[in-house]
């Protein structure tokens, strides 16, 4: 119980937190139809993102890769979206 709320989790689960706040809104508003977002940026940054995260759990980055692993999911799902909303 101790590791989990290390200071390091605890930064960790911030981040995750505020990719939620920061991503969350934008994947409802082109779910919805309201925004359309480039699918192209999407895809390179979610691949940024990829790349980032696999680098630094290679190197056991532990919860400060979170965020990054967070992020490129998001921006896939934010692409696939998109391009649901293209058709």
């Amino acid at each position: 119980m101790i590791e989990l709320l290390s200071q390091k989790n605890l930064l960790g689960i911030v981040s995750v937190v505020i990719c939620l706040f920061q991503y969350g809104p934008l994947l409802v508003l082109t779910l919805r139809g309201k925004k359309k977002p480039h699918v192209y940026t999407r895809f390179i940054w979610a691949l940024t993102f990829g790349i980032a995260y696999a680098a630094q759990m290679a190197s056991h980055g532990g919860a400060g890769s979170w965020a990054n692993g967070v992020s490129g999911l998001f921006c896939v799902a934010i692409a696939l979206a998109a391009m649901r909303g293209s058709r």
